[in-house]
């Protein structure tokens, strides 16, 4: 008589382990605040006319703004720690720029990261989703894929 209460025990236990499993996996995450998406958006789109401007004193802004943006996020969101990293090379490669320094590639790919990380992040709060692209040049032709994931 013992051992059938006991496997009825597990059975049961074992079950809602499962079923609890079961519905923290189901329910999908909890849409981000909507001022924090506006205000990703609107450090982004800084950013890319910052950099087509070629004006450092707006991308410090940004970079300083985005900063305390990005903090609360990146707590076990990689893709949001992923852009503070940038967004903190990013300020460190500012000091002392000028506009003429923007042109120096390894800065302009950095910003380039940092925008597009940004995208991915403000699509993935969204719901949507994230883009990847990639360009290859050979003689003289360019291909270029975009693929969302």
């Amino acid at each position: 008589m013992k051992y059938p209460l006991i496997r009825n025990l597990v059975v049961l236990v074992v079950g809602s382990v499962l079923v609890t499993i079961g519905i923290a996996n189901a329910n999908p995450p909890t849409p981000q605040d909507p001022s924090t998406v506006t205000t990703l958006q609107r450090l982004h789109d800084q950013l890319a006319t910052g950099r087509a401007a070629g004006d450092v004193p707006a991308l410090q802004q940004a970079v300083d703004e985005l900063g305390p943006v990005l903090a609360p996020l990146s707590d076990g969101d990689e893709q949001a720690a992923e852009a503070q990293r940038l967004n903190d090379q990013l300020d460190a490669a500012l000091v002392g720029a000028t506009p003429d320094s923007l042109q120096r590639q390894s800065l302009a790919d950095l910003l380039n990261a940092l925008i597009k990380a940004l995208q991915d992040l403000i699509n993935k709060l969204i719901g949507g989703p994230s883009s990847s692209t990639t360009s290859t040049s050979t003689s003289g032709s360019t291909t270029s894929t975009t693929s969302t994931s």
